[in-house]
């Protein structure tokens, strides 16, 4: 059997996360690790936000879930941080600057967590231009790479 028949003939795992709710696993075709998505947004103090996991077989654990509290506590530190990289990729596709406040220009709308302190990813979407996705990759709570698809 090859790759895309056991694709068809194996339905993808699904578990109902105590805090995360209904999450489906994938596993990744090159590297054959798991991929993790929420069927349905989660609820937070900031609204509701879609979230993807790396974790194991298991689904997503504890490490998910402090990952996921310390990005919400710092969650304006960090999108201030990444804000002057994004405001620099924005100036190439926006007629004004991203202003000083970020949310008035930005919505957390996804975010991948790794289940590593300080690896994760979080995507905003952009009140000026709603077709695009702003991704900012963290690497020990550092933006490091602002990634913009429209």
């Amino acid at each position: 059997m090859g790759w895309f028949d056991w694709l068809r003939k194996t339905p993808a795992p699904v578990i109902d996360h105590r805090r995360f709710g209904r999450v489906r696993a994938s596993r990744r075709p090159k590297t054959g690790q798991w991929l993790w998505e929420v069927l349905n947004p989660v609820a937070t103090e900031f609204g509701s936000i879609d979230m993807t996991f790396d974790a194991g077989e298991d689904g997503p654990d504890e490490a998910h879930e402090r990952q996921l509290d310390a990005i919400l506590a710092d969650r304006d530190e960090m999108t201030r941080a990444a804000a002057p990289l994004i405001a620099g990729d924005l100036a190439h596709f926006l007629d004004k600057p991203l202003p000083e406040n970020p949310w008035d220009e930005l919505t957390l709308e996804f975010v991948h967590l790794s289940g590593r302190p300080g690896d994760f990813e979080m995507s905003y979407s952009c009140k000026s231009w709603p077709d695009a996705s702003i991704t900012a990759y963290f690497e020990k709570a550092r933006p490091t790479v602002i990634q913009i698809d429209d």
